[in-house]
């Protein structure tokens, strides 16, 4: 799901600090605004993982293992350049980030939300995207 972007920041959901690390959640930020500095150029820039690395202000190491935990969630997609194959981009998926918009948006208890993901996305190693509604409306106890 493309979306239009407006300006270099996006509103911020401290729910999804009970589902992401704090540097998954660094990782996903600077995403969005790669997006924004995308859409002002006519072509993307292809930065290497070095590069998007030293941008978001991590470890080379932190990077790869954000990047391989965010796949793994779905809220992310994995994508070489035709013109820059040896370059790594990562692209927001929206349709899972929404859905997890939505998920951290039903209840305010800490608990309940860090029990849910650490049992659905962590132990059973699901995606957001694999979550079903029947485990997401355990929430609304």
């Amino acid at each position: 799901m493309s979306r239009e972007v407006n300006a270099p920041f996006e509103k911020c959901f401290p729910g999804f600090s009970y589902a992401l690390t704090p540097e998954e959640e660094r990782f996903i930020k600077h995403l969005k605004e790669f997006e924004f500095l995308d859409s002002k150029r006519e072509q993307p820039e292809n930065m290497t993982r070095r590069v998007q690395a030293k941008w978001m202000a991590i470890p080379l190491g932190t990077f790869d293992r954000c990047g391989k935990s965010l796949l793994e969630l779905g809220l992310v997609t994995k994508i070489s350049p035709p013109e820059a194959p040896t370059t790594i981009r990562y692209r927001i998926d929206w349709n899972v980030h929404d859905k997890l918009v939505a998920i951290v948006m039903i209840t305010r208890k800490i608990d309940l939300l860090l029990t849910f993901f650490n049992h659905h996305c962590r132990q059973l190693r699901k995606s957001i995207a694999d979550l079903t509604d029947e485990e997401i409306n355990t929430l609304r106890k």
